[in-house]
This record gives structure tokens, sequence and C-alpha cells, in this order.
């Protein structure tokens, strides 16, 4: 199946699964988008767009994430989520010096 149809039915599909209409970009709606770095030499394009994005691209090529309009992550830094503390704990989880338990 080529990459364009599988991204299509991916897009469509995944929106009609949480009950939402197919992804649109327009003036007015609320955005969930990632940027992808596309100047990791794995991305470079050789080709059709589509079949890179879909053979090549990993979680670590995100670069940006936008969810209901509202950045998460921009250049690569969460802005949401104190990632040291998050860190901190999972150390101590691990050396079972945490609150937390299983």
């Amino acid at each position: 199946m080529p990459a364009k149809k599988i991204l299509d039915i991916a897009v469509k599909g995944g929106a009609a699964c949480l009950g939402e209409e197919p992804a649109t970009i327009a003036v007015g709606k609320r955005a969930d988008l990632i940027g992808i770095d596309m100047d990791a030499p794995h991305l470079w394009i050789h080709g059709k767009i589509s079949n890179t994005l879909l053979e090549s691209v990993g979680a670590g090529d995100v670069k940006d994430m936008i969810v209901g309009g509202r950045f998460l992550m921009r250049n690569r830094e969460i802005l949401t989520l104190d990632e040291e503390k998050i860190r901190s704990e999972a150390l101590a989880f691990e050396k079972g010096e945490s609150r937390w338990s299983i």
C-alpha cells in the first residue's frame, strides 16, 4: 500500500476512533501538531516525503509538539513537566528509596 494512503488512513482513522472530525488546519481550530527535525541525515528526502515520514521518522526526531493549540515541547524542551523531578523520583524508586511502591 502506498505510504501516502497509509498516512491518510492513520490520520482519518485516528480521528474517527476518537469520535472527532478528520484533521484539518484552519484559522480558529485548535491544533495538535508535531514538528519534525528534517535536518537529520536519515530524514533527507530521497523520493516522496510521505515515504520518508512513514518509514524513517522516530520519536527522537520530534522537535516540537502542540496539543490543543498549546506548546508542550519546543526545540526538544518539555515545557509542561519537571524532567529533573521525574528523573530523581524514578532513580529513587529504582533504588527502593521512594515513597511510591508497587
